[in-house]
């Protein structure tokens, strides 16, 4: 009896410490298109690579960087039409390395994501100039950040209004469809979505 109570009580210790190694989520509902989500990873060199999907319920757009270059463009592999969980059937759309890419090193990267009808836009944090604008699927409502390996790589998720980014002059240089556009497909996404 008296052993038991010694493990209670250590359990009991150890709850606030279990708690913070807790593994923050790693999903994200994208609600407002006015707004951009900025992701904060704890990378450690044994996850390979930082796996961001753009998700619907069933599919999902996949997109696995592994490494980035001086100026922060992205070194990585684009993925359509995988399963939610960003696996099964995923087919290959293309893989990019810039000439002088580096591995991304152990530590926090910051990731910036814009929610289009269509389409999404991601970006290393600072680096907007070499944003990559992508396909997603049609509907999709969820940002999913994980390790190319393993389970363990904390991520923290905040909001922006994407205004910040329009006074940036590098904004001019994203290829994104017009407001006009933009506004039709968002109801057109909200009508087919809802």
């Amino acid at each position: 009896m008296q052993s038991l109570l010694v493990l209670l009580g250590l359990f009991a210790l150890t709850a606030p410490l279990r708690t913070a190694l807790a593994i923050p989520t790693t999903d994200h509902k994208l609600q407002d298109a006015d707004k951009a989500v900025v992701s904060r990873v704890d990378f450690a060199a044994h996850h390979k690579a930082i796996e961001l999907l753009m998700c619907t319920a069933e599919e999902c757009n996949k997109l696995a960087v592994n490494g980035a270059a001086t100026g922060g463009a992205m070194s990585y592999s684009f993925y359509t039409g995988c399963n939610a969980q960003g696996a099964g059937h995923c087919h290959l759309n293309r893989t990019i390395s810039p000439i002088d890419n580096k591995p991304l090193s152990a530590g926090p990267v910051q990731f910036v994501t814009m929610r289009l009808p269509k389409l999404w836009a991601v970006w290393l944090d600072g680096h907007l100039r070499q944003a990559l604008v992508l396909p997603a699927p049609v509907c999709s409502d969820k940002l999913k950040i994980k390790p190319a390996h393993g389970n363990d790589m904390p991520v923290s998720f905040s909001t922006v209004k994407t205004e910040k980014f329009e006074k940036e002059d590098a904004y001019a240089g994203l290829e994104l469809p017009s407001s006009a556009k933009v506004i039709a497909d968002t109801l057109v996404e909200i009508i087919t979505c809802s």
